[in-house]
């Protein structure tokens, strides 16, 4: 029995599900969406902050906080390059 396909056929569309699976697994093994953030806790004991007031004096100041897409999320998250930003590191 012959093949379904032509051999140029297979040829294309075995490259084309390589390129797919090895898509995936770059999606599977890309890093954690989260560690991008960090919770005033992570902030205060990052840079030696003794009070959380400061964070929130920070944010009067215009450090923007982390908008979750879930609704009524209770926990306070900032993105660590919002955070570098406000301080001046522009590098990061």
């Amino acid at each position: 029995m012959e093949g379904l396909f032509s051999p140029a056929m297979e040829a294309q569309l075995m490259a084309l599900f390589e390129s797919k699976i090895d898509e995936a697994l770059k999606m599977r093994t890309s890093s954690d969406p989260w560690e991008n953030l960090a919770t005033r806790e992570e902030i205060c004991e990052k840079f030696h902050i003794k009070s959380k007031k400061t964070i929130q004096n920070w944010e009067k100041e215009g450090l923007k906080r982390y908008v979750s897409p879930y609704i009524d999320s209770r926990i306070i998250l900032y993105d660590k390059k919002e955070v570098a930003k406000f301080l001046g590191y522009n590098k990061f």
